[in-house]
């Protein structure tokens, strides 16, 4: 991924000093869609096979692992709504004034996490 970011660098000065052009994006989206895709693969497949194995195993062994990770997910849902939902009263708060205001250092680390908090959420609307 550097070395194509250096390439790519490379190419649109060059080209940017001939023509004005745009460094290409796409290659590197590409080799980082490539990578997640094969990290993904071990994870993806223990997914489908815990479970049959513990089918196969037992029965009400499956019934646990299922009613566990049914639990969990829904546990982590609602941490993750009420930890964004605390990220954002936060942020309101420290730009209120007291340690402050609005556009201080202060509210550099509740912005961010704010804004990947409604990633989140959105995230979780859509499926």
């Amino acid at each position: 991924m550097i070395e194509e970011v250096v390439a790519s660098s490379a190419r649109s000065l060059a080209c940017a000093k001939a023509t004005g052009g745009q460094p290409d994006s796409a290659r590197c989206v590409a080799i980082s869609t490539d990578a997640s895709l094969k990290e993904m693969i071990l994870p993806g497949a223990l997914a489908v096979v815990v479970p049959l194995v513990i089918g196969f195993i037992s029965v009400n062994a499956l019934g646990g692992l299922l009613a566990g990770a049914l639990v969990t997910g829904f546990a982590l849902a609602i941490f993750m709504a009420n930890a964004g939902g605390a990220w954002d009263n936060a942020k309101k708060y420290i730009e209120s004034g007291p340690h402050g205001g609005k556009g201080s250092s202060h509210t550099r680390l509740p912005s961010s996490v704010t804004r990947s908090g409604t990633r989140s959420r959105t995230r979780r609307a859509r499926r």
